[in-house]
């Protein structure tokens, strides 16, 4: 697949320049919306609301905790955990057997914050970063979430605060910001 962002990048392309047949705006399929950036801003309201509820959060205890803090190996152990509570106890994400060398080799890569309640890890996603002279490109792999915070929109909450921090550093460095959710 090839996102019609890159399509003049690569001169010998055959048929169509982008194979999304015709989609408009492909690149924001799986794009978030920008906050304070961007062609496709979230509204006022809307980042008021997001604002509202980190705020609530952390009056209520809430701590985010740079993951780069974290040493790879306590990193799966929160991912490990997290999964299992959202998803069962018996469940396990594709690929568990490699997540140690993963977080270990990819460590420089990992970025975001991890929501801890108590100094206990409540919800954290699992995001890739890369930087190119031109772009900051994110990439949520997967997010873990504790159910029993499930009330305070902790998930939605987590991503907010990170896709405001990755278009903070975007605009510091002068770069475009590609936050992606990865395809469904």
């Amino acid at each position: 697949m090839l996102s019609s962002l890159h399509a003049d990048n690569i001169t010998n392309l055959e048929g169509d320049r982008c194979p999304y047949n015709g989609l408009e705006d492909v690149d924001a399929l799986t794009l978030a919306r920008g906050f304070t950036t961007g062609r496709q801003q979230h509204s006022g309201r809307s980042r008021t609301e997001r604002r509202r509820l980190r705020r609530r959060i952390l009056d209520s205890g809430g701590v985010f905790r740079p993951m780069v803090d974290v040493p790879a190996n306590e990193l799966v152990d929160i991912y490990l955990d997290l999964y299992r509570r959202r998803r069962g106890p018996n469940e396990l994400p594709m690929g568990y057997r490699q997540a140690v060398t993963v977080f270990t080799h990819l460590k420089d890569m990992i970025a975001g914050d991890i929501l801890c309640f108590d100094n206990r890890p409540v919800a954290m996603e699992l995001i890739y970063k890369h930087e190119t002279p031109r772009w900051l490109f994110v990439n949520g792999v997967q997010r873990g979430v504790d159910p029993e915070y499930r009330d305070q929109s902790i998930g939605s909450v987590l991503t907010f605060h990170n896709i405001s921090r990755f278009e903070e550093e975007a605009v510091q460095k002068e770069k475009e910001l590609r936050y992606s959710f990865g395809w469904n």
